[in-house]
């Protein structure tokens, strides 16, 4: 992988540094627009999987999160799993990124029984940064974060209502008064409530690319109760 020695990220690899020495999680992000990640770890894993590992390693990072936009088969997926628990250890987190629906029992991006996945390794799965958003979903109230606690499958504590920041991202942006109102109603719902994430962090509403850390000041505290 040349993310691991191209020069250009060394700014990122020092940022990344910093925050862990602030007790800041940094994960790596693998899969998402950049499709083939999967399909090749899944036809030739011997060949694929050592240099991720290598990685992981090399920066010291926290976790992984497993964002599958392709098709794929489950054994494959449970196959990388069971990989980074034995290579990583317990502390290790390993969170997915599927859209919405995959979660309540729908279909998705990736063509996964994620039903039968957190049945066989839920235990394994840290938490889920579901998408609610791009035409899977919304937060604009409770009703698609509902249905995928009551499909029974996936509990709220690993249930993260991922949402964009900014329109220019991709549809479903719900701007920061009715996001905090949702939120609020699901911490009153789910006291196990998973969390919030945003996509992206640079250019997050209000405070754009020049402030983009004021979505996450704005919606911490509501989180937290």
């Amino acid at each position: 992988m040349r993310a691991r020695s191209a020069t250009k990220f060394t700014p990122m690899w020092q940022d990344l540094g910093t925050l862990r020495s602030q007790g800041v999680h940094t994960l790596a992000f693998l899969g998402g627009a950049a499709q083939g990640s999967f399909q090749r770890l899944a036809s030739d894993f011997d060949t694929y999987y050592p240099p991720l590992r290598a990685l992981l390693r090399d920066h010291s990072l926290s976790g992984i999160d497993l964002d599958i936009e392709e098709t794929v088969d489950n054994a494959s997926v449970v196959r990388l799993i069971d990989a980074l628990r034995t290579d990583f250890g317990p502390s290790f987190l390993i969170t997915f990124a599927p859209v919405a629906p995959e979660l309540s029992g729908g279909r998705g991006l990736s063509g996964l029984n994620y039903d039968q996945l957190y049945r066989d390794r839920g235990p394994q799965i840290s938490w889920f940064n579901t998408q609610f958003y791009c035409g899977w979903g919304s937060l604009s109230d409770t009703a698609g974060y509902d249905a995928i606690i009551r499909h029974g499958v996936v509990p709220a504590a690993k249930v993260v209502a991922g949402t964009v920041t900014n329109p220019a991202n991709c549809g479903g942006y719900v701007d920061l008064p009715h996001l905090q109102s949702t939120i609020r109603s699901l911490t009153a719902k789910y006291p196990d409530f998973g969390g919030v994430d945003g996509w992206e962090y640079f250019n997050s509403l209000p405070g754009g690319t020049a402030a983009p850390w004021q979505w996450a000041q704005q919606v911490a505290p509501v989180v937290k109760g």
